[in-house]
Protein backbone atom coordinates (compact mmCIF):
# COMPACT_ATOMS: atom_id res chain seq x y z
CA UNK A 1 0.00 0.00 0.00
CA UNK A 2 2.68 2.49 0.98
CA UNK A 3 5.00 1.94 -2.00
CA UNK A 4 4.83 3.92 -5.25
CA UNK A 5 4.12 1.64 -8.21
CA UNK A 6 2.13 1.18 -11.39
CA UNK A 7 -1.19 -0.72 -11.37
CA UNK A 8 -1.48 -4.41 -12.22
CA UNK A 9 -3.97 -3.63 -15.02
CA UNK A 10 -5.29 -0.40 -16.54
CA UNK A 11 -9.08 0.16 -16.76
CA UNK A 12 -11.14 -0.15 -19.92
CA UNK A 13 -12.83 3.01 -21.24
CA UNK A 14 -16.32 3.46 -19.74
CA UNK A 15 -19.11 1.89 -21.77
CA UNK A 16 -21.53 4.63 -20.69
CA UNK A 17 -20.35 8.21 -20.28
CA UNK A 18 -21.48 10.70 -17.64
CA UNK A 19 -20.74 14.32 -16.84
CA UNK A 20 -18.47 13.49 -13.87
CA UNK A 21 -16.50 10.88 -15.82
CA UNK A 22 -16.03 13.10 -18.86
CA UNK A 23 -14.90 16.02 -16.74
CA UNK A 24 -12.39 13.92 -14.80
CA UNK A 25 -10.87 12.43 -17.97
CA UNK A 26 -10.57 15.85 -19.59
CA UNK A 27 -8.90 17.33 -16.51
CA UNK A 28 -6.32 14.52 -16.26
CA UNK A 29 -6.53 11.18 -18.15
CA UNK A 30 -3.85 9.64 -15.92
CA UNK A 31 -5.68 10.51 -12.71
CA UNK A 32 -8.91 8.93 -13.98
CA UNK A 33 -7.07 5.76 -15.00
CA UNK A 34 -4.99 5.40 -11.83
CA UNK A 35 -8.08 5.75 -9.66
CA UNK A 36 -9.87 2.93 -11.51
CA UNK A 37 -7.02 0.52 -12.28
CA UNK A 38 -6.49 -2.85 -10.57
CA UNK A 39 -4.19 -3.19 -7.53
CA UNK A 40 -4.53 -6.81 -6.34
CA UNK A 41 -1.44 -6.59 -4.12
CA UNK A 42 -3.08 -3.78 -2.11
CA UNK A 43 -6.66 -5.02 -1.78
CA UNK A 44 -9.31 -7.04 -3.59
CA UNK A 45 -11.53 -4.09 -4.58
CA UNK A 46 -11.53 -2.25 -7.89
CA UNK A 47 -9.59 0.98 -8.16
CA UNK A 48 -7.05 2.64 -5.89
CA UNK A 49 -8.04 3.16 -2.24
CA UNK A 50 -9.42 6.67 -1.99
CA UNK A 51 -8.24 9.21 0.58
CA UNK A 52 -10.61 12.14 0.30
CA UNK A 53 -9.90 15.15 2.55
CA UNK A 54 -12.30 15.87 5.38
CA UNK A 55 -13.84 18.75 3.43
CA UNK A 56 -14.76 16.36 0.62
CA UNK A 57 -16.19 13.82 3.05
CA UNK A 58 -18.27 16.57 4.65
CA UNK A 59 -19.70 17.35 1.23
CA UNK A 60 -20.49 13.68 0.70
CA UNK A 61 -22.29 13.46 4.05
CA UNK A 62 -24.34 16.59 3.31
CA UNK A 63 -25.27 15.43 -0.21
CA UNK A 64 -26.31 11.94 0.92
CA UNK A 65 -28.38 13.46 3.74
CA UNK A 66 -30.19 15.70 1.25
CA UNK A 67 -30.68 12.70 -1.02
CA UNK A 68 -32.23 10.61 1.74
CA UNK A 69 -34.60 13.39 2.77
CA UNK A 70 -35.83 14.21 -0.73
CA UNK A 71 -36.19 10.53 -1.67
CA UNK A 72 -38.34 9.93 1.40
CA UNK A 73 -40.41 13.04 0.70
CA UNK A 74 -40.89 12.12 -2.96
CA UNK A 75 -42.12 8.60 -2.24
CA UNK A 76 -44.54 9.29 0.60
CA UNK A 77 -47.25 11.85 1.20
CA UNK A 78 -46.72 13.66 4.48
CA UNK A 79 -49.56 16.12 4.92
CA UNK A 80 -51.55 13.81 7.17
CA UNK A 81 -48.65 13.51 9.61
CA UNK A 82 -48.15 17.25 9.98
CA UNK A 83 -51.19 17.73 12.18
CA UNK A 84 -49.70 15.31 14.71
CA UNK A 85 -46.68 17.54 15.47
CA UNK A 86 -46.89 18.31 19.22
CA UNK A 87 -47.74 21.90 20.10
CA UNK A 88 -44.63 23.91 20.89
CA UNK A 89 -42.29 21.78 18.76
CA UNK A 90 -42.79 23.94 15.66
CA UNK A 91 -44.18 27.46 15.25
CA UNK A 92 -47.81 27.50 14.12
CA UNK A 93 -46.82 29.57 11.07
CA UNK A 94 -44.51 26.79 9.85
CA UNK A 95 -47.38 24.33 9.56
CA UNK A 96 -49.09 26.48 6.97
CA UNK A 97 -45.95 27.35 5.03
CA UNK A 98 -44.85 25.52 1.86
CA UNK A 99 -42.13 23.70 3.85
CA UNK A 100 -44.64 21.72 5.92
CA UNK A 101 -44.44 18.68 3.62
CA UNK A 102 -40.67 18.30 4.06
CA UNK A 103 -40.93 19.05 7.78
CA UNK A 104 -43.24 16.06 8.09
CA UNK A 105 -40.65 13.88 6.39
CA UNK A 106 -37.94 15.10 8.75
CA UNK A 107 -40.18 14.31 11.71
CA UNK A 108 -40.51 10.69 10.59
CA UNK A 109 -36.76 10.43 10.02
CA UNK A 110 -35.96 11.86 13.45
CA UNK A 111 -34.64 15.22 12.25
CA UNK A 112 -31.69 16.38 10.17
CA UNK A 113 -29.09 15.47 12.80
CA UNK A 114 -30.37 11.90 12.99
CA UNK A 115 -30.09 11.53 9.22
CA UNK A 116 -26.58 13.02 9.26
CA UNK A 117 -25.49 10.57 11.95
CA UNK A 118 -26.94 7.65 10.02
CA UNK A 119 -25.15 8.69 6.82
CA UNK A 120 -21.87 9.24 8.66
CA UNK A 121 -22.11 5.80 10.25
CA UNK A 122 -22.63 4.18 6.85
CA UNK A 123 -19.68 6.01 5.30
CA UNK A 124 -17.38 5.29 8.25
CA UNK A 125 -17.94 1.54 7.81
CA UNK A 126 -16.23 1.73 4.41
CA UNK A 127 -13.12 3.33 5.95
CA UNK A 128 -12.32 0.21 7.97
CA UNK A 129 -11.64 -1.83 4.81
CA UNK A 130 -9.72 1.01 3.11
CA UNK A 131 -6.00 0.66 3.94
CA UNK A 132 -5.41 4.40 3.50
CA UNK A 133 -8.17 5.45 5.87
CA UNK A 134 -8.09 2.60 8.40
CA UNK A 135 -5.32 4.16 10.56
CA UNK A 136 -7.46 7.27 11.09
CA UNK A 137 -11.02 5.94 11.34
CA UNK A 138 -11.57 6.89 14.98
CA UNK A 139 -9.99 10.34 14.63
CA UNK A 140 -11.85 11.30 11.45
CA UNK A 141 -15.18 10.03 12.72
CA UNK A 142 -14.73 12.01 15.92
CA UNK A 143 -13.94 15.18 13.97
CA UNK A 144 -17.00 14.79 11.75
CA UNK A 145 -19.20 14.14 14.80
CA UNK A 146 -17.95 17.42 16.22
CA UNK A 147 -18.88 19.17 12.95
CA UNK A 148 -22.44 17.83 12.81
CA UNK A 149 -24.07 21.10 14.01
CA UNK A 150 -22.39 22.97 11.14
CA UNK A 151 -23.41 20.31 8.63
CA UNK A 152 -26.97 20.42 9.94
CA UNK A 153 -27.15 24.14 9.20
CA UNK A 154 -25.91 23.53 5.66
CA UNK A 155 -28.58 20.89 5.03
CA UNK A 156 -31.30 23.05 6.56
CA UNK A 157 -30.30 26.06 4.48
CA UNK A 158 -30.17 24.11 1.21
CA UNK A 159 -33.60 22.60 1.84
CA UNK A 160 -35.15 25.98 2.61
CA UNK A 161 -33.29 28.45 0.41
CA UNK A 162 -33.19 26.12 -2.58
CA UNK A 163 -36.96 25.92 -2.72
CA UNK A 164 -36.98 22.16 -2.15
CA UNK A 165 -39.75 22.29 0.42
CA UNK A 166 -41.78 24.62 -1.77
CA UNK A 167 -41.40 22.24 -4.71
CA UNK A 168 -43.07 19.40 -2.85
CA UNK A 169 -45.91 21.58 -1.63
CA UNK A 170 -46.48 23.19 -5.03
CA UNK A 171 -46.35 19.98 -7.05
CA UNK A 172 -48.17 17.85 -4.53
CA UNK A 173 -47.12 14.40 -3.31
CA UNK A 174 -46.80 12.04 -6.28
CA UNK A 175 -48.17 8.55 -6.40
CA UNK A 176 -45.76 5.82 -5.42
CA UNK A 177 -43.56 4.87 -8.32
CA UNK A 178 -41.57 1.85 -9.35
CA UNK A 179 -37.90 1.95 -8.49
CA UNK A 180 -35.83 3.66 -11.18
CA UNK A 181 -32.78 1.84 -12.46
CA UNK A 182 -29.37 2.93 -13.67
CA UNK A 183 -27.78 1.28 -16.74
CA UNK A 184 -26.96 -2.37 -16.17
CA UNK A 185 -29.13 -2.76 -13.08
CA UNK A 186 -32.06 -4.37 -14.90
CA UNK A 187 -35.63 -3.86 -13.88
CA UNK A 188 -38.42 -1.79 -15.40
CA UNK A 189 -38.93 1.93 -15.43
CA UNK A 190 -42.23 3.63 -16.14
CA UNK A 191 -42.93 7.04 -17.59
CA UNK A 192 -43.02 9.94 -15.15
CA UNK A 193 -46.30 11.68 -14.46
CA UNK A 194 -46.93 14.85 -12.46
CA UNK A 195 -45.03 14.86 -9.17
CA UNK A 196 -41.64 15.36 -7.53
CA UNK A 197 -38.99 12.67 -7.97
CA UNK A 198 -35.59 12.26 -6.33
CA UNK A 199 -32.39 10.68 -7.68
CA UNK A 200 -33.81 10.18 -11.17
CA UNK A 201 -31.54 8.17 -13.54
CA UNK A 202 -31.62 9.60 -17.06
CA UNK A 203 -30.46 7.51 -20.04
CA UNK A 204 -29.82 8.08 -23.70
CA UNK A 205 -28.70 4.87 -25.41
CA UNK A 206 -28.04 6.50 -28.78
CA UNK A 207 -25.68 9.02 -27.23
CA UNK A 208 -24.24 6.49 -24.77
CA UNK A 209 -24.75 8.81 -21.80
CA UNK A 210 -26.16 8.50 -18.30
CA UNK A 211 -26.95 11.04 -15.59
CA UNK A 212 -28.82 11.24 -12.30
CA UNK A 213 -30.92 14.27 -11.40
CA UNK A 214 -31.07 15.05 -7.69
CA UNK A 215 -34.63 16.34 -7.99
CA UNK A 216 -37.05 16.41 -10.93
CA UNK A 217 -40.49 18.01 -10.67
CA UNK A 218 -43.20 17.66 -13.31
CA UNK A 219 -46.45 19.63 -13.43
CA UNK A 220 -49.04 19.52 -16.22
CA UNK A 221 -51.51 22.30 -16.84
CA UNK A 222 -54.53 20.55 -18.35
CA UNK A 223 -55.31 23.70 -20.30
CA UNK A 224 -58.63 25.33 -21.07
CA UNK A 225 -61.12 24.80 -23.83
CA UNK A 226 -59.73 21.42 -24.76
CA UNK A 227 -56.20 22.66 -25.43
CA UNK A 228 -53.32 20.21 -25.10
CA UNK A 229 -51.69 19.82 -21.66
CA UNK A 230 -48.70 22.10 -21.06
CA UNK A 231 -45.91 20.37 -19.11
CA UNK A 232 -43.57 22.24 -16.78
CA UNK A 233 -40.38 20.31 -15.91
CA UNK A 234 -37.83 21.53 -13.36
CA UNK A 235 -34.48 19.81 -12.69
CA UNK A 236 -32.59 20.66 -9.49
CA UNK A 237 -29.04 19.67 -8.59
CA UNK A 238 -27.47 20.04 -5.13
CA UNK A 239 -23.87 21.27 -4.92
CA UNK A 240 -22.06 21.14 -1.57
CA UNK A 241 -18.83 22.75 -2.85
CA UNK A 242 -17.92 26.05 -4.44
CA UNK A 243 -19.67 27.14 -7.66
CA UNK A 244 -18.07 26.22 -10.97
CA UNK A 245 -19.01 27.39 -14.44
CA UNK A 246 -19.30 23.82 -15.74
CA UNK A 247 -22.05 23.06 -13.20
CA UNK A 248 -24.35 24.85 -15.64
CA UNK A 249 -23.27 22.48 -18.41
CA UNK A 250 -24.06 19.51 -16.18
CA UNK A 251 -27.66 20.67 -15.76
CA UNK A 252 -28.01 21.32 -19.48
CA UNK A 253 -26.79 17.76 -20.09
CA UNK A 254 -29.48 16.49 -17.71
CA UNK A 255 -32.04 18.48 -19.70
CA UNK A 256 -30.82 16.79 -22.89
CA UNK A 257 -30.92 13.31 -21.33
CA UNK A 258 -34.41 13.91 -19.93
CA UNK A 259 -35.74 15.11 -23.29
CA UNK A 260 -34.38 11.96 -24.98
CA UNK A 261 -35.08 9.37 -22.29
CA UNK A 262 -37.71 7.28 -24.05
CA UNK A 263 -38.56 5.25 -20.95
CA UNK A 264 -39.13 8.04 -18.43
CA UNK A 265 -40.20 10.68 -20.95
CA UNK A 266 -41.77 9.00 -24.00
CA UNK A 267 -43.53 12.24 -25.03
CA UNK A 268 -40.21 14.09 -25.27
CA UNK A 269 -41.05 16.86 -22.82
CA UNK A 270 -38.28 19.41 -22.42
CA UNK A 271 -37.01 20.89 -19.16
CA UNK A 272 -38.37 24.39 -18.66
CA UNK A 273 -36.37 25.31 -15.54
CA UNK A 274 -32.93 24.30 -14.28
CA UNK A 275 -31.68 25.14 -10.79
CA UNK A 276 -28.36 24.76 -8.92
CA UNK A 277 -28.65 24.78 -5.12
CA UNK A 278 -25.44 25.76 -3.28
CA UNK A 279 -25.01 26.03 0.51
CA UNK A 280 -25.36 29.83 0.43
CA UNK A 281 -27.41 30.60 -2.69
CA UNK A 282 -29.49 29.21 -5.54
CA UNK A 283 -28.71 29.79 -9.21
CA UNK A 284 -31.06 29.47 -12.15
CA UNK A 285 -29.65 28.04 -15.40
CA UNK A 286 -31.02 28.64 -18.88
CA UNK A 287 -32.20 25.31 -20.33
CA UNK A 288 -31.82 24.31 -24.00
CA UNK A 289 -34.78 26.08 -25.54
CA UNK A 290 -35.17 24.38 -28.92
CA UNK A 291 -34.55 21.09 -30.68
CA UNK A 292 -31.60 22.77 -32.41
CA UNK A 293 -30.09 23.60 -29.01
CA UNK A 294 -30.41 19.96 -27.98
CA UNK A 295 -28.83 18.80 -31.24
CA UNK A 296 -25.85 21.12 -30.80
CA UNK A 297 -25.32 19.93 -27.23
CA UNK A 298 -25.55 16.28 -28.27
CA UNK A 299 -22.99 16.84 -31.05
CA UNK A 300 -20.62 18.53 -28.60
CA UNK A 301 -20.89 15.66 -26.11
CA UNK A 302 -20.36 13.08 -28.85
CA UNK A 303 -17.12 14.75 -29.99
CA UNK A 304 -15.80 15.22 -26.47
CA UNK A 305 -16.64 11.62 -25.57
CA UNK A 306 -14.70 10.29 -28.55
CA UNK A 307 -11.66 12.38 -27.65
CA UNK A 308 -11.82 11.31 -23.99
CA UNK A 309 -11.87 7.63 -24.95
CA UNK A 310 -8.76 8.15 -27.09
CA UNK A 311 -6.96 9.83 -24.18
CA UNK A 312 -7.44 6.90 -21.79
CA UNK A 313 -6.77 4.21 -24.42
CA UNK A 314 -3.04 4.98 -24.19
CA UNK A 315 -1.30 3.07 -21.38
CA UNK A 316 -0.23 4.79 -19.30
CA UNK A 317 -2.33 7.85 -20.19
CA UNK A 318 -0.88 11.33 -20.12
CA UNK A 319 -0.69 13.26 -16.86
CA UNK A 320 -1.66 16.94 -16.89
CA UNK A 321 -0.29 18.79 -13.85
CA UNK A 322 -2.49 21.77 -13.04
CA UNK A 323 -4.05 23.24 -9.93
CA UNK A 324 -7.51 21.96 -10.83
CA UNK A 325 -6.19 18.45 -11.45
CA UNK A 326 -3.67 18.14 -8.63
CA UNK A 327 -5.03 20.08 -5.65
CA UNK A 328 -7.31 17.29 -4.43
CA UNK A 329 -5.77 14.39 -6.39
CA UNK A 330 -5.32 11.30 -4.21
CA UNK A 331 -3.03 9.44 -6.65
CA UNK A 332 -0.46 12.19 -7.28
CA UNK A 333 2.22 10.13 -5.52
CA UNK A 334 2.13 7.74 -8.52
CA UNK A 335 2.28 10.48 -11.17
CA UNK A 336 5.83 11.17 -12.38
CA UNK A 337 4.61 14.27 -14.23
CA UNK A 338 3.68 15.82 -10.88
CA UNK A 339 7.18 15.53 -9.37
CA UNK A 340 9.99 17.77 -10.57
CA UNK A 341 13.52 18.61 -9.47
CA UNK A 342 13.03 22.13 -10.85
CA UNK A 343 9.56 23.52 -10.20
CA UNK A 344 8.44 27.16 -10.22
CA UNK A 345 8.75 28.98 -6.93
CA UNK A 346 5.67 30.14 -5.04
CA UNK A 347 5.19 33.03 -2.69
CA UNK A 348 6.51 32.39 0.78
CA UNK A 349 3.20 33.61 2.19
CA UNK A 350 2.05 30.02 1.59
CA UNK A 351 3.71 29.10 4.89
CA UNK A 352 1.54 31.59 6.76
CA UNK A 353 -1.56 30.40 4.88
CA UNK A 354 -0.98 26.76 5.89
CA UNK A 355 -1.12 25.43 2.35
CA UNK A 356 -0.32 21.67 2.26
CA UNK A 357 3.19 20.86 1.09
CA UNK A 358 4.08 17.85 -1.08
CA UNK A 359 7.73 16.79 -1.33
CA UNK A 360 9.88 13.88 -2.43
CA UNK A 361 12.80 13.49 -0.01
CA UNK A 362 15.68 11.22 0.81
CA UNK A 363 15.64 10.41 4.53
CA UNK A 364 19.14 10.98 5.96
CA UNK A 365 18.82 10.11 9.64
CA UNK A 366 16.42 9.90 12.57
CA UNK A 367 16.95 12.68 15.10
CA UNK A 368 14.32 11.67 17.65
CA UNK A 369 11.40 9.21 17.89
CA UNK A 370 9.26 11.70 15.92
CA UNK A 371 11.73 13.70 13.79
CA UNK A 372 14.05 13.04 10.85
CA UNK A 373 16.55 14.99 8.80
CA UNK A 374 16.10 14.71 5.03
CA UNK A 375 17.08 16.23 1.70
CA UNK A 376 14.48 17.31 -0.85
CA UNK A 377 14.88 15.42 -4.15
CA UNK A 378 11.72 16.62 -5.98
CA UNK A 379 8.83 19.00 -5.43
CA UNK A 380 5.41 19.64 -6.92
CA UNK A 381 5.51 20.65 -10.59
CA UNK A 382 3.05 23.40 -9.62
CA UNK A 383 5.57 25.09 -7.35
CA UNK A 384 6.94 24.82 -3.83
CA UNK A 385 8.21 27.11 -1.09
CA UNK A 386 10.98 24.51 -0.51
CA UNK A 387 13.56 23.99 -3.25
CA UNK A 388 14.94 20.67 -4.46
CA UNK A 389 18.30 20.01 -2.80
CA UNK A 390 17.28 21.73 0.46
CA UNK A 391 17.83 20.08 3.81
CA UNK A 392 14.69 19.88 5.93
CA UNK A 393 13.52 18.55 9.26
CA UNK A 394 10.47 16.26 9.25
CA UNK A 395 8.29 16.04 12.34
CA UNK A 396 5.39 13.68 12.94
CA UNK A 397 3.01 13.43 15.83
CA UNK A 398 4.50 11.14 18.51
CA UNK A 399 1.29 9.09 18.50
CA UNK A 400 1.41 8.44 14.74
CA UNK A 401 3.41 5.21 14.62
CA UNK A 402 2.13 4.55 11.11
CA UNK A 403 4.12 7.39 9.53
CA UNK A 404 7.10 6.81 11.76
CA UNK A 405 7.43 3.22 10.54
CA UNK A 406 7.74 4.42 6.93
CA UNK A 407 10.39 7.10 7.50
CA UNK A 408 13.62 5.12 7.63
CA UNK A 409 17.15 6.37 6.89
CA UNK A 410 18.15 5.62 3.31
CA UNK A 411 14.62 5.61 1.93
CA UNK A 412 13.30 7.94 -0.73
CA UNK A 413 9.72 8.87 0.09
CA UNK A 414 6.97 11.11 -1.23
CA UNK A 415 5.20 13.15 1.42
CA UNK A 416 1.64 14.35 0.80
CA UNK A 417 -0.14 16.92 2.93
CA UNK A 418 2.76 18.16 5.04
CA UNK A 419 2.87 21.65 6.53
CA UNK A 420 5.93 23.83 5.91
CA UNK A 421 7.00 25.81 8.97
CA UNK A 422 9.70 28.54 9.06
CA UNK A 423 13.27 27.59 10.05
CA UNK A 424 14.19 27.86 13.71
CA UNK A 425 17.25 27.53 15.90
CA UNK A 426 16.05 24.11 17.02
CA UNK A 427 15.92 22.94 13.37
CA UNK A 428 19.41 24.33 12.66
CA UNK A 429 18.00 26.78 10.14
CA UNK A 430 16.16 24.13 8.10
CA UNK A 431 12.53 24.37 7.03
CA UNK A 432 10.36 22.10 9.15
CA UNK A 433 7.81 19.83 7.46
CA UNK A 434 5.15 18.94 10.01
CA UNK A 435 3.06 15.81 9.38
CA UNK A 436 -0.53 16.01 10.60
CA UNK A 437 -3.56 13.76 10.60
CA UNK A 438 -4.10 14.16 6.84
CA UNK A 439 -0.47 13.57 5.87
CA UNK A 440 0.65 10.48 3.98
CA UNK A 441 4.05 8.96 3.20
CA UNK A 442 4.81 6.64 0.25
CA UNK A 443 8.12 4.90 -0.36
CA UNK A 444 9.65 5.25 -3.84
CA UNK A 445 11.26 2.01 -4.96
CA UNK A 446 10.62 -1.73 -4.51
CA UNK A 447 8.73 -2.67 -1.33
CA UNK A 448 10.51 -4.63 1.37
CA UNK A 449 9.53 -6.64 4.43
CA UNK A 450 9.65 -3.50 6.59
CA UNK A 451 7.03 -1.88 4.36
CA UNK A 452 4.79 -4.91 4.82
CA UNK A 453 5.17 -4.55 8.58
CA UNK A 454 4.35 -0.82 8.39
CA UNK A 455 1.26 -1.45 6.29
CA UNK A 456 -0.04 -3.93 8.84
Amino acid sequence: MWAVGLPHAWPEPPRVMSYSVLREIEICPLRWSLRRAAYPTIWDQQGYPMAAPLATIEGQVVHETLERIVVEASEQGTKSSIVDVPAGRLPRSVLSEPGADVIGTLRRLGGITAVLESVLKRIAVTWVTNPRLAPRVREWKSELQRRLPVLRQRVQGMLADGGVAQAFEAKGSPARRERMHAPGEGGRTRALGPGVYAEVPLNNRELGWFGKADLLAVTVDTGRGGSAPTPECEITDFKTGVPREDHKLQLRIYALLFARDKALNPKGWQATRLKLVYPDHTLGVEPPATDEDLERLAAELSARTEEARKEISVQPPRGRPAVEACEWCDVKHMCDAYWSAEAPEVQRERMAQQVPTNLEVSVLSQRSPASWSAQVTAVSALGSEVKAGSHILIRSRPSDMHLGALLRAGRRVRILGGQALPPSEESNGAVVISLGRSSEVFVVGPPDHELADAAS
